[in-house]
């Protein structure tokens, strides 16, 4: 499944695509074996993993923990101010020389 980590972000297409094969199969085996209530038991674990996943996802977006962070932390721009010396304000001149 796709999982949530600082570096990577959520494959929403990918979880929503494996969640949708795993309601075919289930829907189909409900329909070859209606009466057995214990069939199917891990593909709907599987399903309720997924949605959690999603769930989860969206909200660390929302609370800005998730990709947007990253993103937003790529664009920061730190100046470099040399600690040697400074210039006075009419020679342009080092303070130290």
């Amino acid at each position: 499944m796709g999982s949530i980590s600082r570096r990577m972000k959520y494959d929403f297409k990918a979880a929503r695509q494996r969640r949708e094969q795993l309601v075919v199969l289930y829907r189909a085996g409900r329909r070859l074996d209606p009466d057995n209530s214990e069939w199917g038991w891990d593909l709907v674990a599987q399903i309720e993993e997924i949605d959690r996943e999603i769930e989860e996802a969206h909200a660390k977006r929302a609370a800005g923990q998730g990709d947007s962070l990253e993103k937003q932390s790529e664009n920061v721009i730190i100046p470099i101010i040399p600690a040697w010396g400074t210039w006075s304000k009419g020679a342009g001149e080092s303070a130290d020389d």
